[in-house]
């Protein structure tokens, strides 16, 4: 999925706040996700009680900081799902529908009030 921010505060780029849009929201919901976004989005989707796609996924490209080494390490890790067979890809799918159904059930159980008040919160927290 790709997200609206990528590039992180490297010192070559500024951004005062990494964001998740309903792009990686529709994407968790549905499936196994790649985020190509800035670092740390996985962690705000956790804090917010989502879960990821954690061991089925090689999640560590969320903790590299340096944007083109994020980059290749999502490549890395595309490249290595273009060599499953269709049955390991199924297989991969069906393991993850707990975290499906988990991430569903937290959406449509969130207090829409209280993630408001959370996000305000957050970007406070970047001012």
């Amino acid at each position: 999925t790709s997200e609206t921010t990528f590039f992180s505060s490297d010192g070559r780029y500024h951004h005062k706040m990494d964001c998740v849009s309903e792009k990686t929201y529709k994407s968790i919901l549905f499936h196994p996700s790649l985020i190509f976004g800035s670092p740390g989005n996985l962690t705000l989707l956790k804090s917010y009680g989502f879960k990821t796609f954690s061991p089925l996924l090689d999640e560590s490209y969320d903790e590299i900081k340096s944007d083109s080494d994020r980059f290749w390490a999502l490549f890395k890790e595309i490249d290595r799902f273009m060599d499953l067979s269709k049955d390991d890809l199924h297989e991969l799918f069906v393991e993850s529908l707990p975290i499906i159904e988990h991430n569903q059930n937290t959406l449509f159980n969130m207090n829409p009030e209280s993630w408001a008040n959370k996000l305000i919160e957050d970007i406070k927290l970047l001012s």
